[in-house]
């Protein structure tokens, strides 16, 4: 039996996603302790028992504590018996509510790679928040994260039929999956140079305008242009945009991502609820460039973003052949949700994983859809 501590490295969901979802694609028992230990709340929140709750579903079993019950909000505990895994190929659509803003987008971070190798196309309906604090903007999956699940050979749809903010919640995604019989590998070429695309958003039904949340925008589009200062930029491309989506509560953030033909990233995010933090703060142009050099810098060339370095190993430990992925190192260092996310793989699927440099490499065990 696999057992994996939830304490090491980043001690974070991600630990918890990542042997979910390897436990259930390979049918390998796994027992999963100090879950988010390191936590102010330390084991499963909402979000995490959603997502849960969904695999279950979809393996036709139920996950237990270490008392033998269900998991629960606080478990610190998880075992999954794969003698037990019975999909339930046939149902083609599944749902999963957070009943908070819990994040929508790490929801469907531990389905996805169970559902890539389901037997016929499957959508999942998830609700919760769609922009929400320490996870990935269901934005990023549509412009970064699909983007490279595409050059994986896994083709999914993204659908935002409604957003979803703290601490309401209420929003509505839809990810429409068409599953492949293996994935492909991937080696991934870094560019010398990255276009930047700097969104300036606010939600539709904010009855002020955006400039409730945006003191000075016209200062801001300046500072943010600066970046074009950067031998790595290209161009800076900033752009004012009212999200088309109804949504329940009001907010308005800055979302940056870099592009090139072959090439997607996201770099910093800032958002700003009325319930919450009020405006965005004077300095936050400041602070989404400092970190976005961190990135740009954290690489010869361009790399992957800190953001996204991790959320492919497991396309590309499960594929056939060899990847190569570049990571992003800020300041140096090795973010620990990567190391987490070795730390994970390596013991499921041992020596998978290695990293020389900034270039990581991953030895798919290519994986067949049964």
């Amino acid at each position: 039996m696999i057992e994996i501590d939830g304490e090491r490295h980043e001690g974070g969901g991600q630990s918890v996603r990542l042997a979910v979802a390897l436990s259930v694609v390979l049918k390998k028992s796994c027992r999963i302790f100090n879950i988010r230990k390191k936590r102010s709340r330390p084991g499963l929140a909402n979000q995490h028992i959603a997502g849960i709750n969904l695999v279950e579903e979809l393996a036709g079993c139920e996950f237990l504590d270490r008392a033998g019950c269900p998991v629960e909000m606080g478990s610190t505990s998880c075992f999954i018996n794969a003698d037990e895994i019975n999909y339930t190929d046939r149902i083609r659509k599944f749902t999963a509510d957070a009943h908070t803003a819990g994040s929508i987008a790490l929801m469907a971070q531990v389905a996805l790679p169970i559902l890539s190798f389901w037997k016929s196309e499957v959508e999942i309906e998830l609700k919760g928040g769609t922009d929400a604090e320490h996870a990935p903007p269901v934005d990023d999956q549509i412009e970064v994260f699909a983007f490279w699940l595409r050059k994986f050979g896994l083709n999914v749809e993204i659908k935002q039929n409604r957003r979803g903010f703290f601490p309401r919640g209420g929003g509505n995604c839809v990810y429409k999956v068409f599953p492949v019989d293996k994935l492909k590998a991937v080696q991934i070429t870094c560019p010398k140079e990255v276009d930047i695309f700097a969104e300036i958003w606010h939600c539709k039904t904010n009855k002020n305008t955006h400039t409730r949340f945006f003191k000075n925008l016209d200062t801001m589009a300046r500072k943010l242009k600066t970046l074009e200062n950067h031998e790595k930029v290209r161009r800076v491309d900033v752009r004012l945009m009212e999200r088309p989506q109804p949504a329940d509560g009001f907010a308005a953030g800055i979302y940056l991502y870099g592009r090139n033909i072959e090439f997607r990233c996201a770099y910093d995010a800032q958002i700003a609820r009325n319930n919450r933090n009020g405006p965005i703060p004077d300095d936050v142009c400041e602070r989404l460039m400092v970190a976005t050099v961190e990135d740009l810098d954290g690489c010869d060339d361009i790399s992957l973003d800190r953001h996204h370095s991790d959320q492919f190993l497991i396309y590309a430990a499960l594929a056939d052949g060899e990847s190569k992925i570049p990571i992003c190192k800020p300041n140096g260092k090795v973010p620990q949700h990567i190391l987490s996310a070795i730390y994970v793989i390596n013991t499921f699927l041992p020596d998978t994983c290695k990293l020389q440099g900034n270039i990581l490499t991953v030895k798919g065990v290519g994986h067949t859809r049964e």
